[in-house]
């Protein structure tokens, strides 16, 4: 079958330029997401606590990822990556 948008396999946390509410995204992933050193530092998008996605320093930095499943694992994996607009959806990859 064909899969037409990624989705959580469990809960997500949505973040705003690095922070969701009024915790980090690093806090609000609970050890899930967000993982290592800047990790999520001035990220905005969706993020899985899947225990896989924006793992490693700066993974996740300044990204803006609509929406990240299983994804954005090593350092650096997805650092910047749409810095001057937005990416869709990361799944499985980077």
């Amino acid at each position: 079958s064909r899969r037409l948008a990624a989705t959580c396999p469990g809960e997500s946390v949505v973040c705003d330029d690095g922070y969701s509410g009024d915790d980090t995204c690093e806090d609000a992933c609970d050890g899930l997401c967000c993982v290592e050193s800047d990790a999520c530092w001035g990220f905005t998008g969706e993020v899985c606590k899947d225990g896989v996605s924006c793992f490693g320093k700066e993974s996740c930095t300044y990204a803006n990822i609509t929406m990240i499943v299983e994804g954005c694992n090593g350092v650096g994996a997805c650092y910047r990556a749409g810095d001057y607009g937005f990416i869709g959806e990361v799944y499985k990859s980077c």
